[in-house]
């Protein structure tokens, strides 16, 4: 772990950031805008509000020019790394919020109120695609995800290949 409690960038870290980097850094300018940098932000599902976004790249863009350069941002990638010990109980109180009955597993009506509430779309393509997610998911088949199974999903790293809609 480094000096600021952070843990250290591993070589296949920083070359899956670089790839990163390169894939939404649309017009190849080697800097992300606000909009690229947003994509990011979605591709990770980092949710932040419009005003947390705008604090975050004012912070991350050290030089003041408007954009994240390289280094700007695998420093600001780097600050958001957790330990895997914090970050695994952070998403235990994740999935208390999505288990809504205390029941110890999401259902798919669960993610569905949940989906709803946040103002996402959710037509006969997001029903197709929730049930592609639960079957992916649900490693034990039951029909339902529990909380190994939702913290598996989440600390499983992002594959390129499926962000490349983004």
């Amino acid at each position: 772990m480094s000096a600021n409690n952070r843990p250290e960038l591993s070589q296949s870290d920083v070359d899956e950031m670089s790839e990163w980097f390169q894939h939404f850094d649309k017009n190849d300018d080697k800097k992300l805008d606000k909009d690229e940098l947003k994509r990011v932000f979605h591709a990770l599902c980092w949710v932040v509000t419009d005003e947390e976004f705008e604090k975050i790249f004012a912070t991350a863009d050290l030089d003041a020019n408007g954009y994240i350069d390289y280094d700007e941002y695998l420093h600001l990638l780097s600050t958001f790394r957790k330990d895997p010990a914090t970050e695994r109980l952070e998403l235990i109180e994740a999935f208390r919020h999505f288990d809504k009955d205390r029941s110890g597993t999401i259902e798919k009506s669960e993610l569905r109120r949940f989906l709803l509430s946040k103002d996402m779309a959710f037509n006969s393509g997001d029903h197709r695609l929730l049930d592609k997610l639960l079957s992916k998911v649900d490693t034990n088949g039951d029909g339902k995800i529990d909380i190994e199974e939702f913290v598996t999903m989440m600390m499983e790293k992002p594959d390129m290949a499926k962000l490349k809609k983004f």
